[in-house]
């Protein structure tokens, strides 16, 4: 997996995926009630909202089958995060998070600024292999 690539080694805790989506979605139809389904999509949509993002887009359509979370401690006894995911061919920064910038540079970090919004998230990349690389440190984004 080459999102492996862009993962530092010195993470607290890292959950690393490439499950196909339908794969995803035949697990939960298969294993959850219809109550547990709710909560998932709420736990889902709350941490995409706590991170910052904005998705324009169904996550389905644009999640290319890989991800990683990765948590790292910081000197405040907090945690920073690290969150990286392929995206489908043809999208872009732009066409998945509401920014009024435009921010489709590939090979740049970016800090990602919402005023008024919750943004966890401080800094985004995107590279040439469609990954989207966010981080709440600078210094994570390798």
């Amino acid at each position: 997996m080459k999102i492996l690539n862009y993962l530092p080694s010195n993470s607290d805790f890292t959950l690393v995926s490439n499950t196909k989506e339908n794969e995803i979605k035949n697990f939960i139809s298969e294993n959850l009630t219809e109550k547990e389904k709710k909560e998932l999509n709420i736990i889902k949509e709350g941490f995409l909202t706590y991170l910052g993002f904005d998705l324009q887009k169904m996550l389905s359509d644009i999640y290319d089958n890989e991800f990683i979370i990765s948590f790292y401690e910081n000197n405040l006894n907090k945690k920073n995060i690290l969150f990286i995911f392929k995206i489908k061919p043809n999208e872009n920064i732009n066409n998945i998070f509401n920014i009024e910038n435009n921010l489709n540079q590939l090979n740049k970090i970016i800090e990602f600024k919402r005023p008024g919004k919750l943004n966890f998230i401080k800094y985004i990349y995107q590279t040439e292999g469609n990954y989207i690389i966010t981080s709440t440190k600078k210094s994570l984004i390798k």
